[in-house]
């Protein structure tokens, strides 16, 4: 049975103070083909962007690829030869015709399909033929253009940092962990630290397991919460990146009677349907039974297991229980074998990693803030609340609607 299609729409851009072209005035709007195949250095681009690669190009120009189905309306900037795929419309300059094709991405860019999520939409022909885009000046198209075109450089880049840290600490993990301390130390393996002496024991020995707890059912009885007492659930601990700051849910009083609370500093594991996600918590919480509490005694630096522990949670959702819903509980992990350092070690290793983790966090944040910058800039540069005259960023009056 077909997933049922909508005939998507592009919305128009609200009134600016420029003129305005129809975008099949100085456009044809063709259709691509089906995926030739084969190999070779020609990006084949869908509505979703590139997915594969060919050796003969449909299109032996820069040219902008637009979604037909899917991501119907999403545009893709394609400046080399390229073959746009069956799903997809691409524009082909007519003759005697120019507009900035960076602009004109960025221009449609702002634009939004309209379409509804139950189905998947697609963009019909006569509906981008007609789509009328704003045209400023040439020298202002290239402005915009090259100022959008670096912030998304920058927030590109820093996307890019972002990735490599990430690599580099599960890359740091995963030799002091992968094989839980095995007998034979890896050459990526820190030259400071030998997981080959490390001694081996069970996480139930040097650590305090207790499960998190909610008695009433059903669990979503409003008279139990509302409160001031933090009340975390798996996805809080999910999203933590291994320190918990934030929580969605609160108890009162009569709910933090039917729960408990753990300390700031237990480290809290996932233990149903997403196992083995971990954190740290930094307030004072309660939890519900979906999620332990652990608490190592003083022979383990706390941060060094959770990041001992995030490297287990493919191991521990291969052995779980499989079931209706896998889950696992603290007979599952109180044999969990756990390396034991030398204290000094594991506070090293402990400082290291989250070193890591602050550079990690500071640089997902800084990108987070050129994507807000690149869209706000977006908005006031296409609907022409700022205008670049002169090389300079001018404020216009509100255009009457």
């Amino acid at each position: 049975m077909k997933t049922p299609s909508k005939a998507a729409q592009l919305r128009p851009p609200p009134a600016t103070t420029w003129e305005s072209f129809r975008l099949s005035d100085k456009f044809n709007i063709r259709y691509g083909r089906a995926n030739p195949g084969g190999s070779g250095n020609v990006p084949v681009v869908g509505s979703s962007g590139v997915f594969g690669w060919t050796s003969q190009p449909l299109v032996n120009y820069p040219t902008i690829v637009i979604g037909r189905k899917g991501t119907a309306g999403k545009p893709w900037l394609i400046k080399g030869p390229s073959y746009p795929s069956d799903t997809t419309f691409f524009l082909e300059p007519r003759e005697g015709q120019h507009v900035d094709l960076e602009f004109l991405f960025f221009a449609l860019s702002h634009l939004q399909p309209d379409a509804s999520d139950d189905v998947i939409p697609s963009l019909q022909r006569h509906h981008l033929e007609a789509l009328t885009l704003p045209l400023p000046s040439p020298e202002e198209q290239s402005t915009i253009a090259s100022i959008l075109c670096k912030i998304r450089a920058a927030t590109e880049k820093q996307k890019r940092i972002t990735a490599t840290l990430r690599e580099l600490r599960e890359a740091m993990m995963a030799s002091l962990f992968a094989k839980r301390a095995s007998k034979r130390t890896g050459s990526d393996t820190p030259a400071q630290y030998d997981p080959a002496t490390w001694k081996m024991t069970c996480l139930g020995k040097v650590a305090k397991i207790a499960r998190g707890k909610f008695s009433h059912r059903p669990r979503n009885e409003p008279r139990f919460y509302g409160g001031k007492i933090p009340f975390i659930q798996t996805g809080d601990v999910a999203r933590s990146n291994g320190r918990i700051r934030s929580y969605s849910q609160t108890l009162n009083e009569s709910g933090l009677a039917i729960s408990k609370l753990f300390p700031k500093g237990t480290i809290v594991l996932t233990i149903a349907a997403n196992i083995g996600e971990t954190g740290i918590l930094e307030f004072d919480s309660a939890f519900p039974d979906s999620l332990v509490g652990i608490t190592p005694d003083e022979t383990v630096d706390p941060v060094f297991l959770e990041y001992y522990l995030r490297t287990q949670k493919a191991e521990m959702n291969r052995l779980a229980p499989k079931g209706t819903q896998k889950n696992i509980n603290l007979q599952f992990l109180m044999p969990w074998p756990v390396p034991l350092p030398p204290p000094a070690d594991q506070k090293r290793i402990a400082r290291d990693l989250r070193l890591i983790d602050n550079r990690l966090e500071f640089s997902m944040e800084k990108a987070r803030l050129l994507e807000v910058l690149f869209q706000s800039t977006l908005e006031f540069l296409m609907t022409a609340p700022i205008r670049i005259l002169g090389g300079s960023l001018t404020a216009m009056a509100p255009v009457e609607k």
